[in-house]
């Protein structure tokens, strides 16, 4: 309890009411400015950890179809259906 003795001399009393309100409210706009800037950061990783997974996928499964059916065919793949598609490459 000792340590808790001093809280008032070290608090910084406002001098009017009108001053706490307006301490209050700049503190809850900047603790919720911080949370959505942690979320909105959250969220763009999350983006690229999806477009990169997206990516590495779309490699596989199109080196996947290119290397089961070979480069010498001159028919190209339709990399949705699995079939040939009518246009040359």
């Amino acid at each position: 309890m000792d340590k808790y003795q001093d809280w008032s001399k070290v608090l910084i009393e406002p001098a009017t009411m009108n001053d706490a309100r307006l301490f209050s409210l700049e503190s809850r706009m900047h603790e919720e400015e911080e949370i959505r800037i942690k979320e909105y950061e959250f969220v763009r990783d999350l983006l690229k950890k999806l477009i990169y997974s997206l990516e590495k996928t779309n490699v596989s499964s199109i080196d996947g179809i290119l290397g089961s059916q070979g480069l010498a065919n001159n028919k190209s793949t339709d990399i949705f259906g699995g079939g040939p598609s009518a246009s040359p490459i």
